[in-house]
């Protein structure tokens, strides 16, 4: 019995499904089944939420809107509306590359949609794939319908071919030198060709607008430019005139500097001199005292000598006569000693005042060649100076005059923007509010 009830289930859910076919290419999906746990409020609320996140240009913010197209994506049937809203999200956030991706796949899932077809080719151009954009500009030519004599309904057409126009005048002009020549031709001649009526005009008028705006930018460009010129042409007569002025101020100072170091160098030469010659006599007083300390310490050492010899004399005498005679001598020796050491320490003292006074020349001598460092150290600094002002002035002199600067980099860039000339196709807060409202009364 359990196995009848379970075949008549798989019986009931296959006929369930064969009844609910899915929505062909370029027609939304039917609405879900209001009992379902995707209803369409459900998917309504879940899609208007991830267009709010992805509306905050965060890293934050484009993970959180990521995590909910998936887990959208997941949950609901296929459905190019959601993923058209993810990318425009993506565009939002200025990620146009993952913006191609989800566009390509909303054209597979319905080809009929006019905007996300505008939204992919803008995007291409703006990713400078020129090539397959000249493809992607026939093909949505070729998919306009017949020419409807109701301005009304026409005016979306008539839309599109200034689209085409505006884009073929940006490629035509800013960007031409990175455009197949041959290719280009040949696309915009099946274009002008194939439009007739009000699109040719919009065409027209759509890509000599372009043209217009790009030669009125590239004549500002040079305006600004000469300006540039003009302007760097002054700065740079102006510095070599003060670097000039500089220079000859260092000059003159290096010069004054240069007579009062030769009026010192002369002072201290006489100064040296004399210290020189104080040297020399203090160094000779110096030696004399030395030679006359020495041998004075040296007799003295000999007296001493000489006390110790009678001393053993009177020692190892046995006459009282002799011994005695031996031990005057010993005191005569002996008196003799401290007579000499006495005059040996007054000549080492003057060895030591001889020292002293050289080593203090020799301090004074060095004090007048470090004040000679020392003063002579500004001209030094004023040549080194000098030397550089002058180079920098030959420098600036020779310096070629550069037409670019920050502004007219900045121009440059705007002349070559895609957004300069042809603006977003759609409004993405209008289309934002169209795709949650597509949700609505199914």
């Amino acid at each position: 019995m359990r196995f009848f009830y379970a075949v008549v289930s798989v019986i009931l859910v296959v006929v369930g499904l064969a009844e609910s076919p899915l929505p062909l290419m370029g027609q939304p999906p039917k609405p879900l089944p209001a009992d379902s746990n995707n209803n369409v409020a459900g998917t309504r609320s879940e899609v208007a939420r991830l267009l709010a996140t992805g509306w905050t240009r965060s890293i934050q913010a484009r993970k959180d809107a990521q995590e909910q197209y998936e887990r959208l994506s997941a949950a609901a049937p296929p459905d190019g509306r959601i993923v058209y809203a993810y990318a425009l999200v993506q565009i939002y956030q200025y990620r146009y590359a993952d913006a191609v991706k989800l566009l390509d796949r909303v054209l597979e899932m319905d080809s009929k949609n006019v905007e996300a077809a505008k939204l992919r080719l803008w995007v291409g151009v703006l990713l400078k794939d020129y090539d397959r954009s000249l493809g992607r500009m026939q093909k949505m030519t070729d998919a306009l319908p017949a020419e409807a004599t109701d301005p009304k309904a026409e005016a979306p057409n008539a839309e599109t071919a200034a689209l085409l126009g505006r884009l073929a005048g940006f490629l035509e002009g800013p960007v031409q030198s990175s455009v197949n020549k041959s290719a280009f031709a040949a696309t915009i001649g099946r274009l002008d060709t194939q439009l007739t009526g009000k699109r040719k005009d919009a065409f027209q008028k759509g890509r000599r607008a372009v043209l217009r705006q790009f030669a009125a930018l590239d004549e500002e460009r040079d305006i600004t430019k000469a300006a540039a010129v003009e302007s760097s042409e002054k700065i740079k007569q102006k510095v070599v005139a003060d670097l000039k002025e500089q220079s000859a101020d260092l000059a003159a100072k290096l010069e004054a500097e240069q007579t009062r170091l030769a009026d010192l160098r002369k002072s201290m030469g006489y100064e040296l001199e004399k210290i020189d010659g104080e040297m020399q006599t203090a160094n000779q007083r110096l030696q004399q005292a030395t030679m006359t300390a020495g041998d004075a310490s040296l007799r003295a050492q000999q007296a001493d000598v000489r006390v110790a010899e009678f001393l053993d004399l009177a020692n190892r005498e046995r006459d009282p006569n002799l011994q005695q005679q031996y031990l005057l001598d010993a005191a005569r020796w002996r008196l003799e000693r401290d007579q000499r050491a006495a005059f040996s320490n007054e000549q080492a003292r003057h060895v030591d005042v001889a020292t002293g006074h050289v080593r203090q020349l020799q301090q004074q001598r060095i004090g007048v060649e470090t004040r000679w460092q020392r003063e002579s150290g500004g001209a030094a600094k004023l040549e080194g100076s000098l030397k550089r002002t002058l180079k920098d002035k030959d420098r600036y002199a020779k310096k070629k005059i550069d037409s670019n600067n920050a502004q007219t980099a900045d121009q440059q860039r705007r002349s070559t923007a895609l957004a300069t000339y042809v603006p977003l196709p759609v409004v993405l807060e209008e289309e934002k509010e169209r795709i949650i409202r597509s949700f609505d009364g199914q």
